[in-house]
């Protein structure tokens, strides 16, 4: 891979969206500055990737093997999963909420 690819840091995705046939993947990092009622610092807008659909099916489907490798691995945990072998709907200790 080419040493001068352009490498953000977001730390989240805000919308996807399609307009006129592309994909649009809006991406959000936390800006500093007062915090909201929930604590949580507001998010700033930081990138947008432009995907045609052909292009978003093939990265929807590599991100699909990184979370099965991820949940291999023991590193995150699918909230169906957590729930029922714990009998609650929390995850295990050490595990992503957000899986």
């Amino acid at each position: 891979m080419d040493q001068n690819v352009d490498q953000r840091f977001c730390d989240g995705v805000e919308e996807v969206s399609i307009t006129s046939g592309i994909v649009r993947i809006d991406f959000f990092h936390y800006a500093n500055g007062e915090r909201a009622k929930d604590g949580r610092p507001p998010r700033q807008a930081s990138h947008r990737v432009l995907l045609s659909p052909e292009a978003f099916v093939q990265t929807y489907t590599a991100l699909e093997q990184v979370v099965k490798q991820l949940q291999d691995k023991g590193l995150l945990q699918r909230k169906g999963a957590a729930a029922a072998g714990s009998g609650k709907g929390t995850p295990a200790k050490g595990k992503s909420p957000n899986f």
